[in-house]
C-alpha cells in the first residue's frame, strides 16, 4: 500500500486538498461530515486501500482546502466533490460518506449516476422519514459558539460514545481552526443552508430509495447527533449495520466493524 503526499487541485474556484492511498483498480472517493476533515477516515483508510485507489478530500472550510463556500449549500458541495471526481478523471467509485459526507454522497449519486458504482453511508444525514428528528442542528450550532478549550472538549465530546476519547491535543486543532474568521463564516452560511434547511425533513429518503447503486449504511446505535433510528423503515435492499458501543463517529469508535463493510463491498466492486 502506498500513500501519495498531499495534494491540491481547483475545482470550480476552491482549492481542495486531498491524499490519494493505494494503487488498485478500483477507486473509492471518502466525504467527511460537517467541521471534520479527511482524517476521520484514518483508522478505514489502510485497510480499504489494500485492493482500492482511496482518494479523501477535505470539503471547503475544511481541512487544508480553501476557507470560502458561496452558498453553503447541500448543491454547492455536491457540485464541488462532482467536480473533483470528474477532474481526476474516476468514473464507478465508491462514495463514501459521513453524515453531511453522506448526504453529499446520495444527492451526487442521483444527480451524477456515472460517477458512483456503491455507496457505503455512515450515519448520513437527511434520510429519517418525514416528520422525524433525524440531524441534532443544535450539535452544529454549538460548535460555532465554541470559544474555550473546555467548551470545545465538551462539544465534541457528543460526538462519540466515550466522550474521553476526544483528547486535548483534538479539541485544540479543531477550535483553531473552527475560529478562523473565514472559516467560521462559511460553517455558518453552511449550516443555515445545507444543514437546516436542505438535510430537515428527510428530504433525502426518497432519493435514497430509488438510487439503483448498491448501498450500505453503518450507524453507532449510541449516535447522539444523527439518530440510528432514522434508518427504521427503509426497504430491506439498503442493509443498515448497527454497531453497538459506538456514536456519530462509529468508523472511528468501531473501525474493525466499519472496514468489513467498507473492504467487502469494495470488492464486490471489482468483481462486479
Amino acid at each position: 500500500m502506498t500513500a501519495s503526499p498531499p495534494s491540491t487541485l481547483d475545482v470550480a474556484g476552491h482549492s481542495i486538498a486531498y491524499r490519494v492511498t493505494g494503487s488498485g483498480a478500483g477507486a473509492a472517493v471518502c466525504i467527511h461530515g460537517f467541521g471534520s476533515d479527511r482524517s476521520v477516515w484514518s483508522f478505514n483508510v489502510p485497510a480499504l486501500a489494500a485492493g482500492t485507489t482511496v482518494y479523501a478530500l477535505d470539503l471547503p472550510a475544511h481541512g487544508q482546502s480553501s476557507p470560502r463556500l458561496e452558498s453553503g449549500s447541500l448543491g454547492e458541495l455536491v457540485g464541488v466533490v462532482a467536480g473533483f471526481i470528474t477532474a481526476l478523471g474516476l468514473s464507478n467509485v465508491q462514495l463514501v460518506g459521513h453524515s453531511l459526507g453522506g448526504a453529499i454522497a446520495i444527492r451526487l449519486a442521483a444527480e451524477h449516476p456515472r460517477l458512483a458504482a456503491a455507496l457505503t453511508l455512515v450515519a448520513p444525514a437527511g434520510i429519517g422519514a418525514a416528520g422525524t428528528a433525524d440531524l441534532d442542528i443544535t450539535f452544529a450550532r454549538d460548535f460555532l459558539a465554541m470559544r474555550t478549550p473546555a467548551e470545545a472538549m465538551a462539544v465534541l465530546g457528543r460526538l462519540v460514545a466515550r466522550p474521553g476519547q476526544i483528547s486535548p491535543t483534538m479539541a485544540a486543532d479543531v477550535l483553531e481552526h473552527a475560529r478562523a474568521p473565514a472559516v467560521h463564516a462559511s460553517l455558518s452560511t453552511l449550516v443555515d443552508n445545507a444543514l437546516q434547511r436542505d438535510l430537515s425533513g428527510g428530504q433525502l429518503r426518497a432519493v435514497l430509495e430509488q438510487l439503483a447503486v448498491p448501498i450500505e449504511i453503518l450507524w453507532g446505535t449510541d449516535d447522539a447527533i444523527t439518530p440510528a433510528a432514522a434508518a427504521n423503515g427503509l426497504p430491506a435492499s439498503i442493509p443498515v449495520h448497527r454497531v453497538s458501543g459506538a456514536g456519530h463517529l462509529v468508523q472511528m469508535e468501531k473501525s474493525a466493524a466499519v472496514n468489513r463493510v467498507l473492504v467487502a463491498q469494495a470488492a464486490a466492486i471489482r468483481s462486479g
